[in-house]
């Protein structure tokens, strides 16, 4: 029942950008419609997704990897730079 519910807010919010580009032809143009997305739906999948899932510490560990893995290319990158200009 968990995945239906899953798989048909996906199909609400693409029936929502559907009827959005269908009533404003106009006004939104594909810069709206990516503006929308972010402001308006993407906050509601991030907290929908959040309260699906217990918080711990383990939902730090694609974040932190991901810091770590940045700070790791930005030194290597500033080293290689410094050495060539």
């Amino acid at each position: 029942m968990n995945i239906a519910i899953s798989i048909l807010s996906i199909y609400a919010f693409i029936l929502l950008g559907f009827m959005a580009k269908r009533m404003l032809k106009d006004e939104m143009n594909e810069k709206g419609m990516i503006l929308m997305s972010i402001y308006f739906l993407q906050p509601m999948l991030s907290f929908w997704g959040l309260s699906t899932k217990p918080i711990s510490l383990e939902l730090l560990h694609a974040p932190f990897l991901y810091l770590v893995i940045s700070f790791i290319c930005i030194l290597i990158s500033s080293v290689i730079a410094y050495l060539f200009f």
